[in-house]
């Protein structure tokens, strides 16, 4: 049985913001809705969806698809994409990795996609698919991941900073060296 990909985007044709308006960068929303705060990338991806957006910038939900992931990313200048990432951190706090799928990559980030590891994906996918040459996570501590349809009320009230994360990537393509940084709301 064929599996074909859906790679019409969910564009914002809103006209914020100038900066890198010919550079193409798509949102990527992952996880899964069924279980709870796993599901958290796919609610900011539905939020951002009513943002007044550059009209450069694609919206897709991959859910737990890696490889629908590196679909979407290809032939783009940048990729953001919004999950779910436990770090230890209290619930709620937003974490920032970046990755030059051309560079080395890091086996002890772990981003579990359920189909496979997003990082074994990017490393089989380099030959496939013209991929960004930066690509951003957006993680958030989860708090409860559990047969549930609901967010927990802390990642709840995270959806705003988590938004206002996505977009700030937006306004700038990177020329620095690949981070692991976290950022706490």
């Amino acid at each position: 049985m064929q599996r074909f990909i859906n790679k019409t985007p969910y564009l914002n044709t809103g006209t914020k913001g100038t900066n890198n308006v010919s550079k193409k960068i798509v949102i990527i929303g992952v996880g899964n809705l069924l279980m709870g705060d796993d599901g958290i990338g796919i609610h900011v991806v539905e939020a951002i969806r009513h943002e007044a957006l550059p009209s450069n910038v694609a919206v897709f939900s991959a859910e737990t698809r890696a490889f629908d992931a590196l679909e979407y990313m290809d032939g783009c200048d940048k990729a953001v994409m919004v999950d779910a990432y436990r770090k230890g951190g209290a619930p709620g706090s937003i974490y920032r990795f970046t990755f030059d799928p051309a560079g080395e990559i890091d086996d002890s980030f772990n981003l579990s996609m359920h189909d496979i590891n997003f990082i074994d994906a990017l490393r089989a996918g380099r030959d496939v698919y013209k991929l960004p040459k930066e690509i951003v996570i957006i993680g958030v501590e989860p708090e409860m991941v559990e047969c549930r349809l609901e967010l927990s009320a802390k990642l709840n009230d995270a959806i705003p900073n988590l938004i206002e994360a996505v977009k700030s990537e937006l306004y700038s393509l990177s020329t620095t060296s690949p981070s692991h940084t976290p950022r706490h709301s």
